[in-house]
């Protein structure tokens, strides 16, 4: 028998968030598997001229990690929900049954540098 105390610590991988430090208009997208070749493209929501551009800017709105990642030709894009504090919906908006499919409740893809050669999105990590 030991005297040392031991037991597991998990993390859940759903538990953090991002918070953007400059813009992220078309910097989050929209993932399509069924499109062929160009399966990201920007998610209508938070591109320029979208309904929640303005939530996207530097320190306007948290995007929720959502605990899923996708690899795609060595770059990482980690799948976030758009969570802003005057929504009255605990902070969601959207509506599920989006063109194109996959952003549902404001949801889409950021991409992270640090693996692979793709540029990284300008978010800090808090949260964890």
């Amino acid at each position: 028998m030991t005297s040392l105390q031991t037991s597991m610590r998990q993390l859940p991988a759903n538990g953090g968030y991002f918070i953007p430090i400059a813009t992220m208009a078309n910097k989050v997208y929209s993932y399509n598997p069924a499109a062929g070749s160009v399966t990201f493209l920007p998610a209508v929501w938070a591109s320029t001229g979208g309904a929640y551009v303005s939530f996207v800017a530097a320190g306007a709105g948290v995007l929720r990690d959502m605990g899923k990642s996708v690899v795609s030709a060595s770059r990482t894009f980690r799948k976030v929900q758009l969570v802003v504090s005057s929504f009255s919906t605990f902070g969601v908006a959207g509506a599920a049954g989006s063109t194109p499919p996959n952003m549902d409740y404001l949801t889409g893809y950021i991409e992270l540098g640090f693996e692979g050669p793709g540029n990284f999105s300008p978010v800090a990590c808090y949260g964890r």
